[in-house]
């Protein structure tokens, strides 16, 4: 309405050659409140335009009550909008009557205008001829142009990350917009997932995930169905490492043994999924889930290499566990009974092959993995 009692206090302007369109302080005439607008004995075309931005609306509608009051033949009062290029009229009405309301749906042309203006135009010819305007009112709905912006992303574990079973990773992300936001995805390894919203901040959790690599994005809508989204980024699990053991005899050490004489050979995987192998020499004499136990006996004397392997996994790095069983006649044994009995000694393990290590056992070990046989000594 015009209650502020002042045409500029939102830019309205009059002209043209008849007497202006004025305010009237009059609430028995006026429709709503106690001040409208309106021309008398214009003796000419009077005009009330008023310029208003329509920038960043859309969908633009126009509503007013009007009153024509002893209005002769080919008097009117006529009402148009400018889209810019030209005005078009919406009504042009002479018709005398009490206070009508009418309201227009404009046209495209109405949206995103910066020169849109809204114009009355009257002409009568007496004072007692009236045209009136009240309650004028321009709605539209806001063109909403921006994205949901992001902030203040997460991730616990930080990627790279070492693989453990049943670890949860957590991701989260502050989302906003200027109006409001309709929905919230995680994209992880092209996949979708619903998420947590806990004031503006969003979550989501995955757990016991395999080492790799993994791709994953925010993705976010407004309510304007504006779109946006991170950057793809990438997650990493490393794999953990394995563990594993060998046991000759129940002890994790080198040992010396007589000919013929039978020995337990064991393989333990502690840490890590799937099986292990045994080898003497390199060649495979046992397969299968931990523990795995082989009962082995030699025929001939020597330096032979015993090992435990596991060959990893997608979480788990590859292992293996070598010690050596210097096998001797009776003939020597008899022998180092006279003074020169071998002591136990430790051997190796590496991560997916390797030599092993000089023991204190009174054998020499090999390096690089060779094999040192000894030969029967003759008898004394």
């Amino acid at each position: 309405g015009f209650e502020s009692g002042s045409f500029s206090i939102y830019n309205w302007t009059t002209y043209g050659n008849g007497d202006p369109w004025v305010l009237v302080n009059n609430s028995a005439d006026a429709f709503n409140g106690s001040i409208y607008t309106e021309a008398t004995n214009t003796d000419g075309l009077s005009y009330l335009e008023l310029n208003i931005s329509t920038l960043n609306y859309r969908d633009i509608i126009l509503s007013f009550y009007r009153q024509n009051v002893g209005l002769d033949a080919g008097e009117n009062l006529t009402i148009s909008y400018f889209n810019g290029t030209i005005y078009k009229i919406l009504e042009a009405n002479g018709t005398n009557s009490a206070y009508i309301l009418k309201s227009y749906n404009l046209s495209s042309d109405a949206n995103n205008n910066s020169r849109f203006t809204v114009q009355f135009r009257c002409n009568n010819n007496l004072g007692s001829e009236r045209c009136r305007i009240d309650d004028v009112r321009i709605k539209g709905i806001y063109i909403d142009n921006i994205q949901p912006s992001f902030s203040l992303s997460n991730v616990h574990p930080l990627s790279p990350a070492t693989y453990s079973q049943g670890q949860i990773y957590r991701f989260n992300i502050t989302v906003t917009d200027n109006i409001a936001i309709s929905n919230v995805l995680f994209e992880f390894n092209n996949q979708n997932y619903t998420i947590t919203n806990i004031s503006n901040i969003y979550l989501f959790n995955i757990s016991d995930l395999g080492a790799g690599s993994y791709n994953y994005r925010w993705i976010a809508n407004d309510t304007s169905n504006n779109y946006n989204s991170t950057q793809l980024d990438t997650y990493i699990i490393n794999p953990t490492n394995s563990s594993v053991q060998l046991l000759l005899n129940g002890s994790e050490s080198n040992i010396t043994i007589n000919t013929s004489q039978s020995i337990s050979i064991t393989g333990y995987l502690t840490q890590g999924t799937g099986d292990i192998s045994l080898y003497i020499d390199n060649s495979l004499i046992s397969q299968g889930p931990s523990p795995l136990q082989n009962i082995t006996s030699f025929d001939s004397s020597g330096l032979y290499e015993i090992k435990s392997n596991y060959s990893g996994n997608q979480n788990y790095t590859s292992l293996e566990k070598i010690l050596f069983i210097n096998v001797t006649s009776q003939l020597q044994n008899q022998t180092n009974q006279s003074g020169n009995t071998p002591s136990s000694g430790t051997g190796s393990s590496s991560g997916g092959g390797g030599g092993a290590t000089q023991g204190d056992s009174g054998f020499s070990l090999p390096e690089g993995g060779s094999i040192i046989r000894s030969q029967p000594q003759p008898r004394q």
